[in-house]
Protein backbone atom coordinates (compact mmCIF):
# COMPACT_ATOMS: atom_id res chain seq x y z
CA UNK A 1 0.00 0.00 0.00
CA UNK A 2 1.49 3.53 -1.02
CA UNK A 3 0.56 7.09 -0.65
CA UNK A 4 1.83 8.59 -3.68
CA UNK A 5 2.90 12.81 -4.04
CA UNK A 6 1.89 12.68 -7.51
CA UNK A 7 -1.01 10.54 -7.03
CA UNK A 8 -2.38 13.21 -4.56
CA UNK A 9 -1.26 16.55 -6.10
CA UNK A 10 -4.48 17.55 -7.55
CA UNK A 11 -6.31 17.08 -4.19
CA UNK A 12 -3.98 19.67 -2.38
CA UNK A 13 -5.09 22.95 -1.90
CA UNK A 14 -3.98 25.64 -3.99
CA UNK A 15 -2.39 27.74 -1.22
CA UNK A 16 -0.30 24.37 -0.64
CA UNK A 17 0.70 23.45 -4.51
CA UNK A 18 4.04 23.62 -5.32
CA UNK A 19 4.51 27.04 -7.43
CA UNK A 20 5.62 27.07 -10.77
CA UNK A 21 9.68 26.52 -11.79
CA UNK A 22 10.67 25.71 -8.28
CA UNK A 23 12.78 23.17 -7.98
CA UNK A 24 11.38 20.41 -5.36
CA UNK A 25 11.92 16.38 -4.98
CA UNK A 26 8.97 14.16 -5.10
CA UNK A 27 9.08 10.79 -2.97
CA UNK A 28 6.70 7.95 -2.42
CA UNK A 29 6.10 6.44 1.06
CA UNK A 30 5.44 3.08 0.91
CA UNK A 31 4.28 0.96 4.15
CA UNK A 32 5.66 -2.06 5.00
CA UNK A 33 5.43 -3.34 8.89
CA UNK A 34 6.39 0.47 9.48
CA UNK A 35 9.23 0.00 7.27
CA UNK A 36 9.54 3.21 4.87
CA UNK A 37 11.35 3.63 0.88
CA UNK A 38 11.87 6.84 -0.56
CA UNK A 39 11.42 7.73 -4.43
CA UNK A 40 13.85 10.43 -4.89
CA UNK A 41 13.52 11.96 -8.73
CA UNK A 42 16.14 14.07 -8.50
CA UNK A 43 18.78 11.31 -9.03
CA UNK A 44 15.81 9.13 -10.40
CA UNK A 45 16.22 6.67 -8.23
CA UNK A 46 14.05 4.52 -5.40
CA UNK A 47 16.30 4.13 -2.08
CA UNK A 48 15.53 2.06 1.01
CA UNK A 49 16.18 3.89 4.41
CA UNK A 50 18.09 1.82 7.08
CA UNK A 51 15.02 0.76 8.83
CA UNK A 52 13.49 -0.82 5.64
CA UNK A 53 17.36 -2.78 5.23
CA UNK A 54 17.10 -3.83 9.19
CA UNK A 55 15.05 -7.19 8.93
CA UNK A 56 16.32 -8.44 5.50
CA UNK A 57 20.11 -7.67 7.24
CA UNK A 58 18.77 -9.52 10.47
CA UNK A 59 17.93 -12.35 8.50
CA UNK A 60 20.49 -13.04 6.41
CA UNK A 61 22.82 -13.26 8.97
CA UNK A 62 21.11 -15.50 11.42
CA UNK A 63 20.32 -17.54 8.14
CA UNK A 64 24.22 -17.30 7.23
CA UNK A 65 25.09 -18.49 10.61
CA UNK A 66 23.15 -21.73 10.91
CA UNK A 67 25.03 -24.83 9.69
CA UNK A 68 21.22 -26.26 9.44
CA UNK A 69 18.50 -23.60 8.32
CA UNK A 70 14.82 -24.37 9.02
CA UNK A 71 12.79 -24.30 5.57
CA UNK A 72 10.14 -21.90 6.15
CA UNK A 73 12.78 -19.38 7.86
CA UNK A 74 14.29 -19.37 4.13
CA UNK A 75 11.15 -18.31 2.33
CA UNK A 76 10.31 -15.74 5.05
CA UNK A 77 14.21 -14.32 3.73
CA UNK A 78 12.98 -14.89 0.62
CA UNK A 79 9.80 -12.50 1.18
CA UNK A 80 11.73 -9.88 3.03
CA UNK A 81 14.15 -9.58 0.06
CA UNK A 82 11.61 -9.30 -2.91
CA UNK A 83 10.46 -6.49 -0.44
CA UNK A 84 13.54 -4.58 -1.40
CA UNK A 85 13.44 -5.47 -5.28
CA UNK A 86 12.54 -1.80 -6.24
CA UNK A 87 15.57 -0.35 -4.46
CA UNK A 88 17.84 -3.28 -5.00
CA UNK A 89 16.68 -4.28 -8.67
CA UNK A 90 18.94 -7.01 -10.31
CA UNK A 91 21.35 -7.93 -7.19
CA UNK A 92 17.92 -8.79 -5.42
CA UNK A 93 16.98 -11.34 -7.82
CA UNK A 94 20.55 -12.34 -8.51
CA UNK A 95 20.63 -12.80 -4.63
CA UNK A 96 17.57 -15.46 -4.39
CA UNK A 97 17.88 -17.86 -7.63
CA UNK A 98 20.04 -20.30 -5.47
CA UNK A 99 17.80 -19.78 -2.87
CA UNK A 100 15.14 -20.62 -4.17
CA UNK A 101 16.52 -23.69 -5.91
CA UNK A 102 17.58 -24.95 -2.50
CA UNK A 103 13.88 -24.46 -1.12
CA UNK A 104 12.51 -25.94 -4.00
CA UNK A 105 14.44 -29.10 -3.61
CA UNK A 106 13.97 -29.73 0.12
CA UNK A 107 9.73 -28.63 -0.43
CA UNK A 108 9.17 -31.23 -3.44
CA UNK A 109 11.38 -34.08 -1.25
CA UNK A 110 9.97 -33.71 2.21
CA UNK A 111 7.72 -30.47 2.45
CA UNK A 112 8.08 -27.26 4.23
CA UNK A 113 9.24 -29.10 7.45
CA UNK A 114 12.73 -29.36 8.62
CA UNK A 115 15.91 -27.69 8.40
CA UNK A 116 17.92 -28.14 4.89
CA UNK A 117 21.91 -27.12 4.41
CA UNK A 118 22.73 -24.07 2.01
CA UNK A 119 24.39 -24.54 -1.20
CA UNK A 120 27.62 -23.71 -1.71
CA UNK A 121 26.64 -21.20 -4.05
CA UNK A 122 23.27 -20.11 -1.81
CA UNK A 123 25.81 -19.27 0.46
CA UNK A 124 28.08 -17.07 -1.98
CA UNK A 125 24.97 -15.33 -3.32
CA UNK A 126 23.77 -14.20 0.01
CA UNK A 127 27.20 -13.34 1.57
CA UNK A 128 27.50 -10.79 -1.40
CA UNK A 129 24.19 -9.28 -1.11
CA UNK A 130 24.71 -8.99 2.95
CA UNK A 131 27.95 -7.59 1.97
CA UNK A 132 26.44 -5.19 -0.76
CA UNK A 133 23.39 -3.71 0.47
CA UNK A 134 24.57 -0.42 1.79
CA UNK A 135 26.21 -0.07 -1.77
CA UNK A 136 23.70 -1.76 -4.34
CA UNK A 137 20.87 0.73 -2.68
CA UNK A 138 19.10 2.95 -5.25
CA UNK A 139 17.43 1.41 -8.41
CA UNK A 140 16.28 3.20 -11.36
CA UNK A 141 12.83 4.86 -10.76
CA UNK A 142 10.82 3.01 -13.95
CA UNK A 143 9.65 6.08 -16.12
CA UNK A 144 9.68 6.57 -19.75
CA UNK A 145 11.92 9.98 -19.17
CA UNK A 146 14.97 7.30 -18.67
CA UNK A 147 13.61 5.23 -22.05
CA UNK A 148 16.20 5.46 -25.04
CA UNK A 149 15.85 4.06 -28.50
CA UNK A 150 18.11 1.70 -29.53
CA UNK A 151 18.78 3.72 -33.06
CA UNK A 152 20.33 6.28 -31.32
CA UNK A 153 23.05 4.24 -29.99
CA UNK A 154 23.52 1.66 -32.39
CA UNK A 155 22.85 2.57 -36.32
CA UNK A 156 19.97 0.76 -38.15
CA UNK A 157 19.87 -2.23 -35.63
CA UNK A 158 17.38 -4.81 -37.15
CA UNK A 159 16.10 -5.65 -33.39
CA UNK A 160 12.86 -7.13 -32.12
CA UNK A 161 13.01 -4.66 -29.06
CA UNK A 162 13.55 -1.11 -30.41
CA UNK A 163 13.12 1.16 -26.99
CA UNK A 164 15.53 0.25 -24.05
CA UNK A 165 14.07 1.18 -20.14
CA UNK A 166 15.61 2.96 -17.36
CA UNK A 167 18.97 3.30 -19.89
CA UNK A 168 21.68 5.16 -17.90
CA UNK A 169 24.71 7.20 -20.41
CA UNK A 170 27.51 4.42 -21.49
CA UNK A 171 30.79 5.09 -22.87
CA UNK A 172 31.15 1.89 -24.67
CA UNK A 173 29.61 -0.34 -27.10
CA UNK A 174 30.99 -4.14 -26.97
CA UNK A 175 29.53 -6.40 -29.56
CA UNK A 176 29.98 -10.21 -28.39
CA UNK A 177 29.10 -13.40 -29.82
CA UNK A 178 30.52 -17.55 -29.14
CA UNK A 179 30.55 -20.49 -32.03
CA UNK A 180 30.74 -23.66 -30.95
CA UNK A 181 34.64 -23.64 -30.39
CA UNK A 182 35.36 -19.67 -29.24
CA UNK A 183 33.95 -16.24 -28.40
CA UNK A 184 35.13 -13.40 -29.25
CA UNK A 185 34.02 -9.79 -28.45
CA UNK A 186 35.07 -6.25 -29.84
CA UNK A 187 34.27 -2.71 -29.25
CA UNK A 188 31.98 -0.58 -31.75
CA UNK A 189 32.99 2.31 -30.04
CA UNK A 190 36.45 1.87 -31.03
CA UNK A 191 36.89 0.88 -34.40
CA UNK A 192 35.81 -2.41 -34.01
CA UNK A 193 38.93 -3.51 -32.04
CA UNK A 194 39.35 -6.81 -30.75
CA UNK A 195 38.52 -7.24 -26.96
CA UNK A 196 38.56 -10.87 -26.87
CA UNK A 197 39.11 -14.03 -28.33
CA UNK A 198 38.73 -17.05 -25.92
CA UNK A 199 38.88 -20.96 -27.21
CA UNK A 200 36.51 -22.99 -25.43
CA UNK A 201 38.10 -26.02 -23.72
CA UNK A 202 36.38 -29.31 -23.99
CA UNK A 203 34.00 -28.90 -21.24
CA UNK A 204 32.62 -25.00 -21.79
CA UNK A 205 32.27 -26.44 -25.80
CA UNK A 206 29.26 -28.93 -24.20
CA UNK A 207 27.60 -26.07 -22.79
CA UNK A 208 24.48 -25.00 -24.27
CA UNK A 209 24.64 -21.78 -26.74
CA UNK A 210 23.44 -19.53 -23.64
CA UNK A 211 26.24 -20.52 -21.56
CA UNK A 212 28.56 -20.15 -23.99
CA UNK A 213 27.35 -16.59 -25.18
CA UNK A 214 27.32 -15.29 -21.30
CA UNK A 215 31.17 -16.89 -21.12
CA UNK A 216 31.94 -14.63 -23.70
CA UNK A 217 30.76 -11.54 -20.95
CA UNK A 218 32.74 -12.98 -18.09
CA UNK A 219 36.20 -13.52 -20.00
CA UNK A 220 35.89 -10.32 -21.49
CA UNK A 221 35.42 -8.42 -18.06
CA UNK A 222 38.17 -10.43 -17.36
CA UNK A 223 40.66 -8.69 -19.81
CA UNK A 224 39.80 -5.70 -18.73
CA UNK A 225 40.70 -6.48 -14.83
CA UNK A 226 44.57 -7.60 -16.54
CA UNK A 227 44.24 -4.33 -18.64
CA UNK A 228 43.26 -2.52 -15.37
CA UNK A 229 39.64 -0.76 -17.29
CA UNK A 230 36.75 -0.17 -15.39
CA UNK A 231 34.87 2.47 -14.04
CA UNK A 232 32.40 3.16 -16.68
CA UNK A 233 28.89 1.84 -18.36
CA UNK A 234 29.09 -0.64 -21.07
CA UNK A 235 26.12 -0.97 -23.89
CA UNK A 236 26.59 -4.81 -24.30
CA UNK A 237 25.02 -6.34 -27.61
CA UNK A 238 24.36 -9.93 -28.50
CA UNK A 239 22.29 -12.08 -30.55
CA UNK A 240 21.41 -14.16 -27.74
CA UNK A 241 18.34 -13.48 -26.37
CA UNK A 242 18.59 -15.40 -23.40
CA UNK A 243 21.61 -13.79 -22.57
CA UNK A 244 20.47 -10.73 -22.29
CA UNK A 245 17.45 -11.96 -20.18
CA UNK A 246 19.94 -13.77 -17.93
CA UNK A 247 22.41 -10.39 -16.87
CA UNK A 248 19.47 -8.49 -15.89
CA UNK A 249 17.61 -11.38 -13.88
CA UNK A 250 20.11 -14.38 -12.54
CA UNK A 251 18.86 -17.75 -14.05
CA UNK A 252 17.69 -20.95 -12.49
CA UNK A 253 19.96 -23.49 -14.85
CA UNK A 254 22.87 -23.34 -12.26
CA UNK A 255 25.66 -23.04 -14.83
CA UNK A 256 24.03 -20.05 -16.29
CA UNK A 257 23.62 -18.45 -12.91
CA UNK A 258 27.13 -19.27 -11.42
CA UNK A 259 28.51 -16.97 -14.43
CA UNK A 260 25.86 -14.21 -13.93
CA UNK A 261 26.89 -14.53 -10.55
CA UNK A 262 30.53 -14.25 -11.92
CA UNK A 263 30.04 -11.39 -13.64
CA UNK A 264 28.09 -9.66 -11.16
CA UNK A 265 30.70 -9.59 -8.36
CA UNK A 266 33.27 -8.85 -11.19
CA UNK A 267 31.33 -6.20 -12.42
CA UNK A 268 31.41 -4.50 -9.15
CA UNK A 269 34.73 -4.91 -8.56
CA UNK A 270 35.67 -3.05 -11.68
CA UNK A 271 32.80 -0.50 -11.13
CA UNK A 272 31.02 -1.01 -14.40
CA UNK A 273 27.28 -1.29 -15.48
CA UNK A 274 26.18 -3.16 -18.21
CA UNK A 275 22.95 -2.54 -20.71
CA UNK A 276 22.43 -5.80 -22.59
CA UNK A 277 20.92 -4.50 -26.22
CA UNK A 278 19.66 -7.28 -28.08
CA UNK A 279 19.71 -7.43 -31.81
CA UNK A 280 18.61 -10.22 -34.45
CA UNK A 281 21.20 -12.35 -35.88
CA UNK A 282 20.87 -10.84 -39.28
CA UNK A 283 22.18 -7.79 -37.43
CA UNK A 284 25.54 -6.64 -39.32
CA UNK A 285 27.13 -6.60 -36.36
CA UNK A 286 26.04 -9.27 -34.67
CA UNK A 287 27.28 -11.25 -37.96
CA UNK A 288 30.33 -9.82 -37.73
CA UNK A 289 31.36 -10.97 -34.31
CA UNK A 290 29.52 -14.94 -35.41
CA UNK A 291 32.87 -14.48 -38.52
CA UNK A 292 35.28 -14.13 -35.51
CA UNK A 293 34.22 -16.67 -33.57
CA UNK A 294 34.74 -19.06 -36.33
CA UNK A 295 37.57 -17.76 -37.77
CA UNK A 296 41.53 -19.46 -37.66
CA UNK A 297 43.51 -17.77 -36.00
CA UNK A 298 46.93 -17.77 -38.46
CA UNK A 299 49.33 -15.79 -35.92
CA UNK A 300 48.85 -18.57 -33.66
CA UNK A 301 51.55 -20.98 -34.94
CA UNK A 302 54.84 -22.61 -32.67
CA UNK A 303 57.56 -24.74 -34.08
CA UNK A 304 57.52 -28.24 -33.00
CA UNK A 305 58.87 -29.44 -29.41
CA UNK A 306 62.10 -31.35 -30.84
CA UNK A 307 62.78 -28.11 -32.23
CA UNK A 308 62.00 -26.25 -29.36
CA UNK A 309 64.10 -28.52 -26.75
CA UNK A 310 67.52 -28.21 -28.56
CA UNK A 311 67.50 -24.28 -28.02
CA UNK A 312 65.76 -24.70 -24.38
CA UNK A 313 69.15 -26.96 -23.52
CA UNK A 314 70.78 -24.24 -24.49
CA UNK A 315 69.15 -21.13 -22.76
CA UNK A 316 66.48 -22.63 -20.41
CA UNK A 317 64.18 -19.92 -21.00
CA UNK A 318 61.74 -18.74 -18.34
CA UNK A 319 58.96 -17.05 -19.79
CA UNK A 320 57.45 -16.90 -23.03
CA UNK A 321 56.35 -13.62 -23.99
CA UNK A 322 53.58 -14.11 -27.09
CA UNK A 323 51.58 -17.80 -26.39
CA UNK A 324 48.19 -19.08 -25.16
CA UNK A 325 47.10 -21.93 -22.73
CA UNK A 326 47.67 -24.37 -24.96
CA UNK A 327 51.20 -23.67 -26.74
CA UNK A 328 52.77 -21.60 -24.27
CA UNK A 329 56.26 -23.01 -23.56
CA UNK A 330 57.08 -21.96 -20.20
CA UNK A 331 55.05 -21.47 -16.92
CA UNK A 332 54.99 -18.15 -16.90
CA UNK A 333 53.49 -16.69 -20.06
CA UNK A 334 52.06 -13.53 -21.74
CA UNK A 335 48.43 -13.56 -23.65
CA UNK A 336 47.29 -11.54 -25.99
CA UNK A 337 43.44 -11.75 -24.63
CA UNK A 338 42.72 -13.00 -20.95
CA UNK A 339 43.73 -16.50 -19.58
CA UNK A 340 43.29 -17.40 -16.19
CA UNK A 341 46.74 -18.85 -16.23
CA UNK A 342 48.90 -16.14 -18.09
CA UNK A 343 50.71 -13.82 -16.04
CA UNK A 344 49.26 -11.24 -17.91
CA UNK A 345 47.40 -9.91 -21.11
CA UNK A 346 49.19 -7.53 -24.00
CA UNK A 347 53.34 -8.74 -23.63
CA UNK A 348 53.62 -4.77 -25.16
CA UNK A 349 51.91 -3.09 -22.04
CA UNK A 350 54.02 -5.46 -19.67
CA UNK A 351 57.80 -5.06 -18.63
CA UNK A 352 60.53 -7.47 -20.42
CA UNK A 353 62.99 -6.64 -17.46
CA UNK A 354 63.34 -9.08 -14.84
CA UNK A 355 61.70 -12.14 -16.51
CA UNK A 356 64.39 -14.33 -16.49
CA UNK A 357 65.80 -15.92 -20.49
CA UNK A 358 62.71 -14.87 -22.82
CA UNK A 359 61.34 -16.73 -25.54
CA UNK A 360 59.94 -14.36 -28.30
CA UNK A 361 58.24 -16.56 -30.68
CA UNK A 362 55.59 -13.50 -32.18
CA UNK A 363 53.38 -12.92 -34.74
CA UNK A 364 54.84 -11.82 -37.86
CA UNK A 365 53.24 -8.42 -38.14
CA UNK A 366 54.90 -7.09 -34.71
CA UNK A 367 58.15 -8.17 -35.49
CA UNK A 368 59.30 -4.38 -35.79
CA UNK A 369 57.39 -3.57 -32.48
CA UNK A 370 59.64 -6.49 -31.07
CA UNK A 371 62.67 -4.87 -32.48
CA UNK A 372 61.65 -1.70 -30.92
CA UNK A 373 61.28 -3.17 -27.35
CA UNK A 374 64.43 -5.00 -27.35
CA UNK A 375 66.94 -2.28 -28.26
CA UNK A 376 64.91 -0.31 -25.65
CA UNK A 377 65.21 -2.87 -22.99
CA UNK A 378 67.00 -4.34 -20.63
CA UNK A 379 66.21 -8.01 -21.40
CA UNK A 380 68.04 -11.02 -22.47
CA UNK A 381 66.56 -14.15 -24.43
CA UNK A 382 66.01 -15.50 -28.22
CA UNK A 383 63.48 -14.11 -30.86
CA UNK A 384 62.31 -16.99 -33.95
CA UNK A 385 60.73 -15.63 -37.13
CA UNK A 386 60.57 -16.59 -40.89
CA UNK A 387 63.47 -15.16 -42.76
CA UNK A 388 61.45 -13.56 -45.84
CA UNK A 389 64.25 -11.78 -47.73
CA UNK A 390 61.74 -9.80 -49.19
CA UNK A 391 60.04 -8.34 -46.40
CA UNK A 392 59.95 -5.23 -44.57
CA UNK A 393 61.54 -5.95 -41.44
CA UNK A 394 64.69 -8.29 -42.78
CA UNK A 395 67.47 -5.63 -42.91
CA UNK A 396 66.79 -4.25 -39.09
CA UNK A 397 68.15 -8.15 -37.74
CA UNK A 398 70.37 -9.14 -40.63
CA UNK A 399 72.48 -7.18 -43.09
CA UNK A 400 72.70 -8.28 -46.88
CA UNK A 401 75.57 -11.15 -46.15
CA UNK A 402 72.75 -12.47 -43.83
CA UNK A 403 75.13 -11.30 -40.56
CA UNK A 404 73.18 -10.54 -37.52
CA UNK A 405 72.97 -6.48 -36.52
CA UNK A 406 73.56 -5.30 -33.09
CA UNK A 407 71.78 -6.15 -30.69
CA UNK A 408 71.49 -9.49 -32.12
CA UNK A 409 73.92 -12.89 -32.17
CA UNK A 410 73.34 -15.60 -34.97
CA UNK A 411 72.14 -18.75 -33.54
CA UNK A 412 71.09 -20.51 -36.64
CA UNK A 413 68.70 -20.84 -39.61
CA UNK A 414 66.85 -24.55 -40.68
CA UNK A 415 63.17 -25.43 -41.37
CA UNK A 416 61.69 -26.18 -37.83
CA UNK A 417 58.27 -28.12 -38.58
CA UNK A 418 55.43 -25.30 -37.91
CA UNK A 419 52.26 -25.73 -36.55
CA UNK A 420 49.33 -24.03 -36.87
CA UNK A 421 47.42 -23.87 -33.31
CA UNK A 422 43.98 -23.30 -34.56
CA UNK A 423 44.15 -25.80 -37.92
CA UNK A 424 44.63 -23.08 -39.89
CA UNK A 425 46.87 -25.48 -42.06
CA UNK A 426 46.00 -23.34 -45.55
CA UNK A 427 48.91 -20.72 -44.59
CA UNK A 428 52.35 -20.12 -45.05
CA UNK A 429 53.14 -21.11 -41.46
CA UNK A 430 51.95 -24.54 -41.47
CA UNK A 431 54.31 -27.78 -41.81
CA UNK A 432 58.16 -27.74 -43.84
CA UNK A 433 57.87 -24.38 -45.41
CA UNK A 434 59.89 -23.76 -48.36
CA UNK A 435 61.62 -20.60 -46.30
CA UNK A 436 64.08 -21.08 -43.27
CA UNK A 437 63.61 -19.78 -39.71
CA UNK A 438 66.22 -17.58 -38.29
CA UNK A 439 67.10 -17.72 -34.60
CA UNK A 440 68.44 -14.52 -32.75
CA UNK A 441 70.59 -14.75 -29.27
CA UNK A 442 70.29 -11.01 -27.68
CA UNK A 443 71.21 -10.01 -24.30
CA UNK A 444 70.30 -6.31 -24.12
Amino acid sequence: MGLSWWAGRAAWPTRHRPQAGRHLRSFTIEFSEGKVQRRDTESMKVKATAEKMQKPRNKLQEVLQSELVRVKDLAGLLGLIASLESSHDFIARLATRSVYADVSRHTDAVGWKGRLRLSKQTVEELTFFDEQMEQANGSLIKTQRLDIRVKSIITNPITNTPMMQNHEKCQEVIVSDASEVKAVAYSLTNNNKMELSYKFNDEQQGWSSSARETLAVLKTLQQFQQKGEGQKNINWVTGSEVMGQVLKKGSHRPVLQKLVFDIAKLAHKLQIRLEPIHLKREDPRIQLADEQSKLKDTDNWSIDEGSFQWLNQQFQFTFDLFADRLNRRTFGYFSLYYEEQSQGVDAFSKSWTDLGTLWVCPPVSELLRVHQRIKSSSCRGVLIFPNWQTSSFIHKFADGDGRAKEPYRMIQEWHPYVYQNEGASNTALFGFTNFPFITLAFNH
